[in-house]
This record gives C-alpha cells, structure tokens and sequence, in this order.
C-alpha cells in the first residue's frame, strides 16, 4: 500500500512537473496564455502547440501589442488562439480563404498566407503601400523588415521590389502562396521543395525567414513547414484553382509543369517566378533568368531551347524573362571576359 500510494505521488509531481513547464493556461473558449521561457521564441512556441504562426500573426501581435518580437523578454505571459480555433478573432490552424479548392497543393496541405511583391515607386512608403493593401503595417512592420531584409525603411530606392504579407490573394498578378505543409516522418525540406517545383538551395533565405529556422534539415514530425509557392493570378480567374478560389462546384485538375534545366559557367544563375527560385514551371507562366557575373566577366547570351532540342528555341525578352512553354526546357548563360 505505502509503494502504491508512493508510485502516485510520484505520479502526480512529474505531471504537475510538465504541466508547469509549459506554462501553459487555458484562456476564453479559443485561446490559451503562455508565459515564454528563455529561450522560447513565439513562433517556436506556436509550432510546439501546433497553431499556425503565420495565419495568426496580425492577431497575436495587436492582441499582445508586440511592437517587436526580438525584445520579450522570459516571463512575459502572452495570449494565443487554440490549435483549430475558427472564430473571427483567432484562426487557429485554419486556411485561408482559397486553400480547400486549390489542386496544386499536396493532400493535407493549406495556404496559411500570401507574399505580394510590390515594384515601390518614388515617394512610396511601406506605410503608404500597406494601407493601400489593406495591410495593419503596425502589426506587420517586423516581419516586413525580415522578409525584404530592410534595416531601415528610409532606405527603401525606387524600384526595388518588396514582398508584403496578406491574408487574401491580389486581384491579378503575381504572388506567392505561403503552403503550410505538416511534416510527417521521413519528410525532408528538400524533398518537400522538388514536390512544388521550387529550389531549396535558390529559396534558403526565405525559408529560413518563413519557419524562424536556420537549420532547415532541422525539422519535426508534427510541426509545419511553410513553403514560399509562386502563383500568378489572372483578373478573369475570380479567383480560381491556382489563386485559391472557394468557388463550390467542379474544381479542373493541377495544370502540369514541366522541366526547367540550367546550364552555366563564370557566374551564378537563377530561374524565378515572382521571386521564388523554381525548377518546373506552368506552361504560360512568365520565367525571370537572374544571373551574375564572376568577377572579370559580364553577360554575353540567354539561350532557352526545347529540353533535348536546342533547333527549337524560346524567345527570350530583353530583360531576360520568357514565358514558360507545354514542354521542359533548357536555359543556358554564357559570359565573356570583361573588355
């Protein structure tokens, strides 16, 4: 009886003992409070207690009025949603409007956001532009900075091209679809990536930046995974397949993407849509080559031709972009030595 009654005890103090290290509280019917430990960052702890950080953001920052997240301190008690909370207030790991309809994305995988790339023009501000967008800049200037890797927004040029986050997709135009993708054992990031046709080498940045992680091969059966997925959204789409549309009725399958091959000497080369480096594309979609020059040398040719065909050749735009033919391809650059 009194090693019964010890076995108990003990029972009771690890539980108590866990409980108490997660300082986690029930709070209202849909969300919880939390009291962050060192080292705890708020994205960490949403993936612990499985919310999406990103579908969540704007309401975790005004509801904690967080004016940056580098500066919590330990001991700090904020308030999140629960996991699978649906009010208007706290979306919990629920989709944005669009992802249940959009056959581009893997089974069990949702959009949790939108990166808009906007070309500033003179005498734009961020602050301009977000209101514009419909975006809370107060709420999202933080993570704005860390997306465009901006130390100061005096320093934003004309033409320079800044991605803001939104939880709608643009009416037209290009975008990138956030993809929240949870992992399963046996996943890998890499892996993950070839699945939507973007390069992890080419994207490694942003997705360090999306999943706060600078180990990417660092990653956990449960948590989710977000994925920067081009997407071009046509006026006339309504907001179809591919922008996320939640038309009800017959949905048209995935549309296939083929191939994009790259061959390069004397310099680094990239194949982007809207900013997203890819490896296969939609045939129709625009394809921007981005390439640099070693030291000593400068462009020469942008070649695109027929995968295995190079009789057959893709008209290449002065700016180096192309649009991206029903058949892989290979893009070539070459380089000459610097007069």
């Amino acid at each position: 009886m009194k090693k019964r009654l010890i076995s108990v005890l003990l029972t009771l103090c690890l539980a108590a003992a866990l409980f108490s290290s997660m300082s986690v509280t029930a709070f209202a019917a849909d969300t919880i409070k939390y009291t962050l430990k060192s080292g705890d960052t708020v994205y960490g702890v949403c993936q612990s207690l499985g919310i999406d950080f990103y579908a969540n953001y704007t309401w975790i920052t005004k509801t904690n009025n967080i004016k940056n997240y580098a500066n919590l301190k330990p001991g700090t008690v904020i308030t999140l949603p629960a996991a699978g909370a649906k009010s208007d207030s706290a979306t919990g790991t629920t989709p944005v409007e669009g992802s249940a309809n959009d056959k581009t994305l893997l089974d069990g995988d949702f959009i949790s956001g939108y990166l808009v790339p906007h070309v500033m023009k003179s005498g734009e501000t961020v602050y301009g532009v977000c209101s514009e967008m419909g975006i809370d800049f107060h709420s999202n200037s933080d993570r704005i900075m860390k997306l465009n890797n901006i130390s100061s927004y005096n320093k934003i040029a004309a033409g320079r091209t800044v991605l803001f986050p939104s939880t709608k997709a643009p009416e037209s135009g290009s975008c990138v679809k956030i993809v929240a993708h949870k992992i399963v054992s046996g996943d890998t990031t890499y892996g993950i990536c070839s699945s939507y046709g973007i390069s992890y080498d080419g994207n490694l940045k942003l997705l360090q930046t999306l999943n706060n992680k600078e180990n990417m091969g660092a990653i956990k059966a449960g948590q989710l995974l977000y994925l920067p997925v081009p997407a071009v959204i046509s006026a006339n789409q309504g907001g179809g397949a591919n922008s996320g549309s939640t038309n009800t009725g017959t949905t048209a399958p995935a549309p296939a993407q083929y191939e994009i091959y790259t061959s390069i000497s004397n310099g680094e080369l990239l194949v982007q849509i809207s900013g997203v480096t890819v490896t296969k594309a939609k045939a129709g979609d625009t394809i921007k080559v981005e390439c640099t020059a070693d030291k000593g040398y400068t462009l020469d040719k942008i070649s695109v031709t027929k995968h295995g065909d190079a009789a057959a050749s893709v008209e290449v735009a002065e700016d180096g972009s192309f649009k991206m033919p029903a058949y892989a391809v290979d893009v070539k650059v070459s380089f000459k030595a610097a007069a």
